[in-house]
């Protein structure tokens, strides 16, 4: 059984937003040899605070309530940040999700603690920018040897983007 945690910037049901993230995590869910224990969302597709009510309503829709969803970073730590297409356009679902709130606390602290109460044993599936993850290897440089891998949805092919305002890899 691969126990994960899913760091995401899960934008998937806002409009022009991307769907990549939202179909690994319903994938992700029904694997019977994956385990995801805890996902925490992060500044990137979209704000993070529409990642973490669409992450909340997608697990609503899939009926996994049971999994905690932590906010993490609002902000990258070094770029600026950039606006959003999708920011404020998820009304209808801040509105629906009103009852539903993320577990407490933060993102890199939730990770640092869940990998550190189960060291060799927690693979991290980061499929958003890296920010958490830096953040909970600064918290916690012992992160690196107690989590069992590190998955990371990254990379370009021949080094550009098809925007010029972003050179290089969006997620690295």
């Amino acid at each position: 059984m691969h126990r994960l945690i899913l760091d995401t910037d899960l934008a998937m049901g806002a409009p022009g937003s991307d769907v990549d993230d939202g179909f690994a995590l319903a994938l992700a869910l029904d694997l019977p040899d994956q385990r995801v224990e805890l996902i925490t969302t992060v500044n990137g597709n979209t704000d993070v605070d529409t990642s973490t009510l669409l992450t909340l309503d997608l697990l609503e829709r899939l009926g996994r309530q049971d999994i905690p969803v932590v906010k993490g970073a609002r902000t990258p730590l070094l770029q600026p940040v950039h606006d959003h297409p999708t920011r404020n356009q998820v009304i209808g679902v801040q509105q629906r999700l009103a009852q539903l709130s993320p577990a407490p606390g933060r993102a890199a602290t939730a990770i640092v603690e869940h990998v550190m109460a189960n060291p060799g044993e927690i693979t991290l599936v980061a499929i958003g920018p890296l920010t958490n993850v830096a953040v909970a290897l600064a918290l916690e440089p012992g992160l690196a040897g107690a989590v069992k891998e590190i998955v990371v949805m990254g990379g370009i092919f021949l080094r550009t983007t098809q925007r010029l305002s972003m050179p290089g890899e969006f997620n690295i």
